[in-house]
């Protein structure tokens, strides 16, 4: 236990920036959880203005589609007209024409690379979708993880806890006062462990989801 907690703090430090050699004590509070969540859809939108993968893929796909305008305008040839003078032409003195410059060959231009540019928007655009629906479903997981783990950590169960921890004390003076045997004890003790258990199961399923939403959505969507 004491190796995986130095492992923990390592990296937690790493991840923090921390260089002392400190311990970092968890902040535990009594106080109720409340959660401040909308409906999925409202956070899966949230999350559309907010994740990062999913916007740098959206953006990707706007510089093909620009990319794509770009090779189609380079098709057409650039015409430019202009004046031109001689004022000893071979033709004759003082020449005055009109000249007119196009390049070779003026039809089927830049083909291959238009053909190229419309690859990459398909493709751009099957990764934004694919982005967009990988993108409401961890949300709409997350968000189920949530309600769930919130449905089970109730009143009813933090009242449970509350008491069991209370008759855990009794159990234990009475085996100090001898009035139950050692096995009696340790069958209590046993019960009561595995609840208390499942209860910081509960409570850590419960963060772990929010901070998965709250990843998945690019901000804090949900606020402890």
């Amino acid at each position: 236990i004491v190796k995986q907690i130095i492992d923990n703090e390592n990296e937690l430090k790493t991840l923090m920036g921390i260089k002392k050699s400190v311990f970092i004590a968890p902040l535990i509070t009594k106080k109720e959880m409340t959660f401040n969540i909308d409906n999925k859809d409202a956070v899966f939108a949230t999350a559309k203005s907010n994740n990062a993968y999913y916007l740098l893929l959206k953006e990707q796909n706007n510089n093909q589609i620009k990319n794509l305008s770009l090779q189609k305008a380079l098709a057409i040839p650039d015409i430019t007209l202009g004046p031109e003078y001689d004022h000893n032409s071979n033709y004759t003195p003082h020449y005055v024409g009109i000249g007119i410059n196009f390049p070779l060959p003026i039809f089927n231009r830049n083909q291959g690379n238009i053909k190229s540019a419309s690859y990459n928007v398909k493709q751009a655009n099957t990764l934004s979708q694919n982005a967009e629906i990988e993108l409401y479903n961890n949300i709409s997981a997350a968000y189920d993880k949530l309600v769930s783990s919130i449905q089970l950590n109730n009143k009813e169960e933090q009242d449970f806890i509350s008491k069991y921890q209370n008759i855990y004390q009794k159990v234990f003076e009475s085996y100090k006062s001898k009035q139950i045997n050692l096995i009696e004890f340790l069958d209590f003790y046993d019960s009561f462990k595995s609840a208390i258990e499942n209860h910081f199961n509960i409570l850590l399923n419960t963060h772990l989801a929010v901070q998965e939403i709250n990843y998945h959505a690019g901000t804090d969507v949900v606020k402890q």
